[in-house]
């Protein structure tokens, strides 16, 4: 049989891609995060993902944690945290208690991929008073992904007592997705009592929530005569649902500074405002050299067309 060179090579390229998936030394996964080496956990991890991660490889992993299979239980933690297979999560749970708090942060950190496990919220709200200050920052942003999973209590005491000014905001960005009259009032005393970090972080989270004292924080920033306050205000207005966020946003869209209002026009366009491409097109005719640029690239990347920019600004009373 004869084989032509062309396909002779491409066979050995697909061979060394498969070769090179398999993992170190092509052999177990399982074996490689036994060993606790850290490079090889990284190696391993990516094949099995490569494989789709397994069912069977998970249980191993599991039994490799509980300590039912030698190895490391800390490497096989790390892994389940990075893959969040949903069959982990009573892994996770379970080592909410370990008395290893790097055990605890992944833990942690697993949770915050999955979706919300209502049996293991009051265990990561549980951890808000960990002793350790990383365990606690990580339990808190857990129930920040999960939407406060009905914690904002927990939080709000929390809160009161942290010490770790990352755990605080970690803290304090959990509240803002935790509704409930405890989170407005937690949130309401950062306003005046925290840094300014804190106080942006408080007043985003109560605009989250709905709450007229974080309405009118923003729109205080938004309208600031400060150029870097305003853009501050575009980043904390992009999420907030509400009409009033996207009024200010449109406001900022015309911003003096073209930074901003390429960054407001681009909110509204991702919050699918239908004043959003008419702002970064009409913002881009008075934009020059690389501000111009980046207004440029912004419509590109939408497709937004020849004829469109000039129907809008048509539109507006600018056509000649």
């Amino acid at each position: 049989m004869h084989y032509h060179p062309r396909m002779t090579s491409l066979c050995a390229a697909a061979l060394a891609l498969v070769v090179a998936a398999s993992g170190p030394g092509g052999g177990d996964p399982i074996d490689a995060i036994a060993t606790g080496d850290r490079p090889a956990v990284e190696r391993a991890i990516d094949r099995i993902q490569y494989l789709g991660t397994p069912r069977a490889t998970v249980k191993k992993l599991v039994q490799m944690v509980e300590g039912n299979t030698p190895g490391s239980p800390q490497s096989a933690l790390y892994a389940l945290s990075v893959l969040h297979p949903v069959e982990a999560a009573g892994a996770f749970s379970d080592q909410l208690g370990s008395d290893d708090g790097q055990m605890r942060l992944l833990s942690c950190q697993g949770l915050a991929r999955l979706p919300v496990q209502k049996k293991a919220a009051r265990a990561v709200a549980a951890r808000l008073g960990d002793a350790v200050p990383a365990v606690r920052r990580a339990c808190a942003r857990t129930l920040a992904a999960w939407k406060g999973a009905k914690q904002g209590p927990a939080l709000a005491r929390a809160l009161a007592h942290e010490q770790d000014a990352e755990a605080r905001l970690a803290e304090i960005d959990a509240l803002g997705h935790a509704p409930g009259s405890t989170s407005v009032k937690a949130l309401e005393g950062r306003l005046e009592g925290g840094g300014e970090t804190e106080k942006l972080a408080a007043a985003h989270g109560l605009a989250l929530l709905g709450a007229p004292s974080g309405k009118k924080v923003l729109l205080g920033y938004a309208t600031s005569s400060y150029p870097d306050v305003r853009g501050t205000a575009v980043q904390l207005l992009a999420d907030v649902p509400a009409h009033w966020a996207s009024d200010a946003l449109a406001q900022l869209a015309n911003d003096e500074v073209a930074a901003t209002a390429l960054r407001a026009g681009k909110a509204l366009v991702d919050r699918k405002d239908p004043r959003g491409i008419p702002a970064l097109v009409l913002r881009a005719e008075r934009a020059k050299g690389p501000d111009r640029d980046g207004f440029e690239s912004a419509l590109a990347e939408l497709k937004v067309t020849q004829a469109q920019r000039l129907d809008i600004i048509a539109k507006a009373g600018g056509a000649k």
